[in-house]
């Protein structure tokens, strides 16, 4: 019986990036007639479970819409093939927090993944502006604020009498049944509420009030301290729509709490039920009056969280969440450290050539120019600053020395600028301005991934490097016809990119890589085992900017 044999497309001519498309779409038609697939990927995933858990997925009160995305992505790497941008787009719509905002995704006929994409991140971005820009200076009533603060006194409970909480049975246990003190069950028992021995917190005749607070919930955690502990307690304080609010940190809480006599004196605020159960030790349930969302401001940072209200509580409590939001205790993993530090010397010892001064490519590169490439060359150079003279003249001869630029003494047909831009520590950089060059060079397309998608490349990642090339255009092998185009002309004469054959050991790396570290900074984001979420530095401006005092700002 005669088979039929699907022909394979040709291979693809990475001279012709313009076919791609085509070509692409070959490959799917043969992939498709073929019956080609990786059947070892087939027996790894079970389709129906991811499908499962990407239509179970929604956005998390405190995540952002970068990690809420990525996740998407990460979810629908099988078994969605053709469909997966719209599935995403669809998950979006509906996984979003913000019911307004999945309202108006469904109410526009033409929404697509990036659409959505874009007014998710649009919507987080203007909700912290907005967040910043309607919380007044909270220095200007600090001194009042303060001064009412500490005449707050704390009213202990009164102890009651003794004879009022006698009861028939044992006193140390609650037991109804009389037991010698040998037998009883509270024996060397330690109690939750006053931390003393020999007896249960239900049994405890104490008026201490407990500091403490356990949110139940798919994570649980525990925070259990007492107000009479002999050491100082950590605190901080921070401000809820510019009233002060003296907090104790407490790496054990799951939640921020304050008292209902903390809410006193703090505006606009707007209590919702809350929709989870706090508790403190031995499982005793807290009086919650309600939950609200605000922002925690500290000097130099800011965090949206949702804040508790619980009835007679004796101290306010920063919880986790908040306290690594601001950064005010950095969590340190000493193993993690030392792993990193081992994994770095490793590799210095190794490799020492890579960590050492400039390589250089094992290939070419020319500059292609277009036909119609009018050639271009300043004449005279640029003024550099009389204070910079002297270090760019020794960055120049820097340069010469380690082979990134040569000196030129004949005329050329193209002459670009010299750019001088000092650096933070004192240092120049000399960079070149090959505006014209560009505008004649014939434009190589290569697409570049998008920020999604390489970040979902790193899920379930829990050790990450990052390696830096040193000076990497300076590595670049430029091709001997292509170098007359780079010139530039200084104070002190014309220059160009110069061949380095003096060193043979390929690309080299800068003092700033980092090895198995349990997070790093990447594309903007800080990327860990719990995700991915915004960088603090790249919108360190947007949190620091002032008031607008007018319509022009």
């Amino acid at each position: 019986m005669a088979t039929f044999q699907v022909a394979a497309p040709e291979k693809f001519d990475f001279c012709k990036p313009e076919t791609w498309t085509k070509w692409i779409q070959r490959f799917d038609r043969f992939r498709s007639a073929s019956g080609w697939r990786k059947e070892q990927e087939l027996h790894r995933w079970n389709v129906i479970f991811e499908r499962a858990k990407f239509n179970k997925r929604k956005q998390d009160d405190d995540e952002g819409v970068e990690s809420f995305v990525t996740s998407l992505y990460t979810l629908t790497e099988h078994g969605y093939n053709d469909l997966r941008q719209e599935m995403i787009r669809d998950r979006i719509v509906v996984g979003i927090k913000d019911s307004n905002l999945s309202l108006k995704m469904q109410l526009d006929p033409e929404v697509t993944l990036q659409k959505a994409t874009d007014m998710a991140r649009q919507s987080e971005s203007v909700k912290k502006q907005q967040a910043i820009m309607r919380c007044d200076n909270p220095n200007s009533n600090v001194d009042a604020v303060k001064s009412k603060f500490n005449k707050t006194k704390f009213v202990k409970k009164q102890k009651k009498p003794f004879h009022s909480q006698q009861k028939a049975g044992c006193q140390r246990c609650g037991n109804r049944q009389f037991h010698p003190r040998e037998k009883c069950p509270a024996k060397g028992a330690k109690c939750y509420k006053c931390s003393n021995i020999g007896h249960f917190a239900k049994s405890c005749r104490t008026g201490k009030t407990v500091e403490s607070v356990n949110v139940n919930s798919d994570s649980e955690g525990f925070l259990g301290t007492i107000n009479n502990v002999g050491d100082r307690p950590w605190t901080t304080k921070l401000f809820i729509r510019k009233k002060e609010i003296d907090f104790k940190i407490d790496t054990g809480a799951d939640v921020t709490v304050i008292s209902d006599s903390d809410l006193k004196g703090i505006n606009n605020i707007e209590l919702i039920k809350a929709n989870k159960r706090v508790s403190g030790p031995g499982n005793t349930n807290l009086n919650v009056v309600g939950k609200f969302q605000c922002m925690l401001e500290t000097k130099d940072k800011f965090s949206v969280q949702d804040i508790y209200v619980v009835k007679g509580l004796s101290k306010p409590l920063l919880g986790r969440p908040a306290i690594q939001a601001l950064g005010i205790i950095d969590k340190v993993n000493v193993s993690s450290v030392n792993a990193s530090s081992e994994a770095n010397n490793y590799y210095r010892g190794k490799y020492p050539k890579i960590f050492n001064g400039l390589g250089k490519t094992k290939w070419t590169y020319t500059i292609a120019l277009g036909q119609d490439a009018k050639p271009f060359a300043l004449s005279t150079p640029r003024r550099v600053p009389l204070p910079l003279m002297d270090k760019v003249k020794a960055e120049l001869t820097r340069m010469e020395k380690l082979g990134v630029i040569s000196k030129v003494d004949e005329p050329t047909e193209w002459c670009a600028g010299m750019v001088v831009v000092p650096k933070s520590n004192g240092d120049v950089r000399i960079c070149i301005d090959f505006t014209k060059l560009n505008e004649s060079v014939k434009r190589e397309n290569y697409p570049l991934p998008a920020v999604e998608e390489s970040l979902a490349k790193l899920a379930h990642a829990r050790m990450f490097t990052k390696l830096d090339a040193n000076s990497s255009f300076w590595q670049t092998n430029l091709a001997e016809e292509s170098r007359p185009l780079t010139t530039f002309i200084t104070p002190f004469g014309g220059a160009r990119r110069a061949p380095r054959e003096n060193f043979e050991a390929g690309l080299t790396l800068n003092e700033k890589c980092e090895f198995s570290k349990p997070s790093v900074k990447f594309l903007g984001q800080i990327v860990d085992a719990s995700g991915c979420r915004v960088d603090p530095d790249k919108v360190k401006a947007i949190a620091e900017m002032t008031k607008p005092t007018d319509i022009s700002g």
